[in-house]
């Protein structure tokens, strides 16, 4: 099982994980995400290929 977290379009897991910050508007309702970077995650864990750099 991977977790994989994403701010817009960059993406990161573990053991390569931002350090934790609340910026202002956190608990809000927009969230900066790419649903496009998104999609590209699903697909390729669905295809069962894996990214060198998925730690």
């Amino acid at each position: 099982m991977a977790h994989y977290g994403f701010h817009g379009a960059q993406r990161f897991t573990s053991p390569d994980t931002p350090p934790v910050a609340y910026p202002e508007g956190f608990q809000g309702n927009d969230i900066p995400i790419d649903a496009q970077a998104v999609l590209e995650v699903v697909r390729m864990r669905l295809s069962g290929a894996e990214e060198a750099d998925d730690g």
